[in-house]
């Protein structure tokens, strides 16, 4: 199945925005009281999101150094399309349920949650990093329209290596919380295009291994080995193993 990421995610933030009369609201004083409410274990950063355009307001400086990109190319678009292609899905299926969740609450709630989910980030160096994101409202309407969020960033590499994304939801003002929640599976996850035993060979190639060396660190004949690269370099489309480590890279597939 085919995901056009960022197309998807917007139809999904403008669900929440129920009209277009967002005029006349003040929300500097809000956003920093709803600051204090999101807590930062790593490098961070802070953004303004309008649910209805789908791109940041305000984008704290410090993102460049966070992501290592300059900041004048940092969009929500850009930073959809620089998820790890295994956590897309993750993404998508958690922005959708928490979209439901907003908007099945009473209005006057809307206020009272922040939700948070961690999800892989492919920063400038090429590796990827680990970022939690926690979002929270800070301008709705009275009918219950969100119409901009306010959302920190935060490297928490240094503490989650591996594992699944988890999203939780989380209560404000002695609202009930909910941890590890399950999403509606909607959105189905890109399958990967290479066996496990050829991510182990790709893995190997990629530390600069030979095919003897390969085959000795698992337990398999030269021969196979070769058939391996072929498999892989045929797969993927590359014409050559440099070719192949560089969409590896871009691919996520280390």
């Amino acid at each position: 199945m085919e995901i056009l990421s960022f197309n998807k995610a917007k139809e999904i933030w403008q669900r929440i925005v129920k009209s277009d009369d967002d005029e006349g609201f003040v929300f500097e004083l809000e956003m920093h009281r709803r600051l204090l409410d999101l807590f930062h274990v790593g490098p961070h950063y802070y953004y303004i999101f309008n649910c209805g355009t789908g791109e940041f307001e305000v984008l704290d400086e410090r993102a460049s150094k966070v992501t290592g990109y300059p900041l004048d190319s940092l969009s929500p678009r850009f930073l959809v399309d620089r998820l790890h292609p295994e956590d897309v899905s993750y993404f998508l299926n958690f922005e959708n349920t928490i979209t439901d969740f907003y908007f099945n609450l009473p209005v006057e709630k809307i206020l009272h949650y922040k939700t948070s989910y961690d999800i892989r980030f492919r920063a400038s160096n090429g590796k990827y990093m680990r970022m939690l994101q926690q979002v929270t409202p800070i301008q709705t309407s009275e009918t219950g329209s969100i119409f901009r969020t306010l959302g920190v960033h935060t490297d928490i590499s240094h503490m989650k290596q591996e594992g699944k994304p988890v999203l939780n939801i989380i209560g404000l003002n002695d609202e009930p919380s909910y941890y590890n929640v399950q999403s509606n599976v909607v959105f189905e996850p890109v399958k990967p295009i290479l066996t496990k035993r050829e991510q182990e060979v790709l893995n190997l190639i990629i530390e600069g291994k030979m095919s003897t060396e390969i085959a000795d660190s698992l337990y398999i004949s030269a021969e196979t080995v070769k058939t391996h690269r072929k498999n892989i370099l045929r797969k993927s489309g590359s014409k050559n193993i440099a070719e192949l480590v560089l969409l590896a890279v871009d691919k996520g597939w280390l």
